[in-house]
């Protein structure tokens, strides 16, 4: 899909998580739900290794940067 900088993008992610403490391996069989993520924004551009989206522009500047590496891509629109 060939998108252009400022381009509106909706992502669906899955985050990594982490916790302290011991657990039992039995107990780490299912992804956490609080590891799925949605994130709207712009598009900034993307490479092999990240999407990078953010959520404010401004003419050629951007803040409110996300760099999602594209192995941890579910969907996007």
């Amino acid at each position: 899909m060939k998108v252009k900088f400022g381009t509106p993008i909706d992502v669906e992610w899955i985050d990594a998580v982490s916790s302290a403490g011991w657990h039992d391996y039995k107990d780490l069989k299912q992804t956490p739900s609080d590891c799925y993520c949605k994130s709207r924004g712009f598009f900034v551009r993307e490479d092999k290794t990240f999407l990078i989206i953010c959520h404010t522009i401004s003419g050629t500047e951007c803040i409110g940067v996300q760099h999602i590496p594209q192995g941890w891509l579910i969907n996007r629109s």
